[in-house]
């Protein structure tokens, strides 16, 4: 019987490694790695690293997320899991929390025009300035 293949991670604020087993996807004939996994171990992860490039789910055609949620295979390499339990905001989520708080707000910004608030509008532009 041949050994299954691992994936590596490590919590953010932790150096110690851990290592869980990769499935393979029948559709696609690649390596995942389960989001519900990484969650058995990291209780509380938010999203994955991989150095400063943010882990994606793994989409279909319509860039639907797969369900059951699952990121791709990385060999060799430590992934870095970043949780709710991290305390502070690292580097790595700053840098990413701001384009998706601006993405929430253009949002905001887009319902209130079509609802006409011209006052909320302008507090939301000042907001996104």
């Amino acid at each position: 019987m041949s050994e299954v293949p691992s994936q590596a991670f490590r919590a953010q604020s932790s150096s110690k490694v851990v290592s869980i087993h990769t499935r393979l996807d029948k559709k696609s004939g690649t390596r995942v790695v389960l989001w519900r996994d990484i969650q058995r171990f990291f209780e509380h992860a938010k999203f994955i690293m991989h150095g400063q490039d943010m882990v994606l789910f793994l989409t279909d055609d319509d860039f639907e997320e797969l369900v059951p949620q699952r990121i791709a295979h990385y060999p060799d390499v430590v992934l870095e899991v970043l949780t709710s339990d991290d305390g502070q905001r690292s580097d790595s989520l700053s840098m990413i929390s701001r384009p998706v708080e601006t993405r929430l707000l253009s949002g905001a910004l887009e319902t209130l025009r079509r609802w006409h608030f011209k006052g909320c509008i302008l507090q939301v532009q000042a907001i996104l300035s």
